[in-house]
Order: C-alpha cells, then structure tokens, then sequence
C-alpha cells in the first residue's frame, strides 16, 4: 500500500512539475517526512517486535508427550508449523516493511 501510494504521489509530482526537477524541491522532503516519520520507529523495532510474536505462536505448538513415539509425531508436525510460522513472518516483513526489516527478522527467527 505504501509502495503504491508512493508510486502514485511521484507520478502526480512529475504530471504537475512538468519537467521540472521534483527531488529538488523541498516541500517534497517534507511531505514524504511527514507521511514516512510516525513509522520509522517501528520500523527500528521490527525485529524485536516480530521476535516477541514468534515466540508467542511457537509457544502454542506441542513439543513434548509420555510416550516416544508420541514424540516423533509431534516433532514431525512441529517443524512442519515451524516453517510455516517463519513462511508467513517473512511474508509480513515483506508486506510491511518492504524488506527493509529483514535483518532484523533474521536475529528474530534465529
């Protein structure tokens, strides 16, 4: 959505600007500031807060039984939830941040 809105606000500069060159003007910075600046600090944190979530998902997945063959079973269905969870994590970040918090998703799923 942000990528597409941005696409559109550079369209419509260059359409009104006519030639001009539109990086130069300052009122531009501003107004991608303004729009960009309320999500910067999350975007600062988005490991850490895509971190506490993964934990919280993996803490619903069983890990453990009485019985060892119970066990493997389990463990066979875990990682298979695993990788989903960390499929659907890499699918957010990219959403979300544009794949601007992949760093910081990688510390999350390690």
């Amino acid at each position: 959505v942000t990528l597409r809105f941005a696409k559109n606000l550079q369209g419509a500069l260059q359409m009104q600007l006519e030639g001009e060159n539109y990086d130069d003007c300052g009122y531009v910075y501003d107004l991608v500031s303004a729009i960009h600046s309320p999500y910067v600090p999350y975007l600062l944190q988005y490991g850490e807060l895509e971190e506490r979530n993964l934990l919280l998902l993996f803490d619903d997945i069983p890990m453990d039984r009485d019985e060892l063959i119970d066990n493997a079973e389990i463990l066979s269905d875990s990682v298979t939830k695993i990788f989903n969870l960390v499929q659907e994590a890499v699918d957010r970040c990219m959403s979300l941040t544009d794949g601007c918090g992949s760093c910081g998703l990688i510390k999350a799923i390690k």
